[in-house]
């Protein structure tokens, strides 16, 4: 057992003290984040493995992935699947970890490929690099449609190139957030290694970056969107605002919800996840939890563990 994974079982023996480090913590994630991957002997494989990803990849290879092309000085990943993604060797850029891995988040990917059906029209928060923008454009067909909101510049931009590299005409990429208000926000872009996936309204360090931030039933009214079928969210702690920003949605349509919730991030935005659930089971929906075997799961609301939640009205 890692040190990381032995101080992680005392904070969550007890209740109390894991509530207290909760609220503490929230305030210093980035801090915490960066000291945490020195305690992991995983995270210092996967940077190995990162450097040396060449190597890794003719000696492990991934049933999914079909070939690596290296054309001017950038390497684009072709998936057996016919989607294809360009992978940043920035180490603020979440599609590095195709290098590592791959592929990215294989068990959500394979829920959302089963749920989501052609002819939808699917909504996208959080879509950083378009994994899975790209892929609900594929499932959906041309008959369907997708809305993609990043509002990390330099995620929109891969966003938008690989949007292009997939040729996907259905799928509208917005560079702006989604939350509980029509406005300007700043975002606080993390400097580690978790690069832009981890940015959040409420951090305590970083680059502050200026984005727009609308709520999805303005939107989509504006867009003359009528009906949406399903929603995937994942905005680090923001999920509860996009909510807000939705309510007519989500009693007009309920669409079927792929959406993360982890507690260290709710915190900064001043509440928890049983906040989210229960938002959420007010308007009919009923969750479950995608364990570490991407089975979908029952769980206790009171004690919601960290992770990605499917929920169905």
């Amino acid at each position: 057992m890692s040190l990381k994974a032995a101080i992680r079982n005392v904070i969550n023996r007890n209740a109390t003290t894991h509530r207290w480090f909760v609220a503490l913590c929230a305030r210093f994630t980035m801090r915490l984040y960066n000291f945490q991957s020195y305690l992991s002997i995983e995270d210092l494989r996967a940077k190995r493995r990162a450097t040396l990803w060449r190597q890794f990849l003719a000696l492990m290879g991934r049933p999914n992935l079909e070939k690596v092309v290296i054309a001017g000085g950038r390497a684009t990943f072709h998936y057996t699947d016919g989607c294809a993604f360009h992978a940043s060797e920035s180490s603020t850029s979440i599609s590095s970890t195709q290098y590592s891995h791959g592929d990215y988040e294989a068990h959500e990917t394979r829920i959302m490929a089963e749920v989501v059906q052609p002819g939808w029209t699917v909504v996208d928060a959080g879509a950083n690099f378009g994994w899975y923008a790209i892929h609900l454009a594929r499932w959906v067909g041309p008959g369907g449609r997708v809305l993609a909101f990043e509002p990390i510049p330099a995620s929109f931009g891969e966003l938008t190139d690989n949007t292009l590299l997939n040729g996907c005409g259905n799928l509208r990429n917005f560079p702006m957030a989604l939350g509980g208000e029509d406005g300007m926000i700043s975002l606080y872009l993390p400097s580690s290694h978790l690069g832009a996936g981890a940015a959040s309204q409420f951090l305590d360090m970083g680059e502050k970056v200026p984005v727009p931030m609308k709520r999805l039933d303005t939107l989509l009214e504006a867009e003359g969107v009528a009906h949406v079928d399903f929603l995937k969210a994942d905005i680090e702690g923001g999920e509860l605002n996009l909510l807000r920003g939705a309510q007519g949605l989500l009693a007009r349509c309920h669409p079927a919800i792929l959406i993360e919730i982890v507690d260290i991030h709710c915190r900064r935005f001043g509440h928890g996840p049983e906040d989210v659930i229960g938002f959420l089971a007010g308007f009919g929906y009923k969750g479950r939890y995608i364990d570490g075997n991407g089975s979908l799961v029952g769980y206790d609301p009171a004690k919601a563990p960290n992770g990605n939640y499917l929920f169905q009205a």
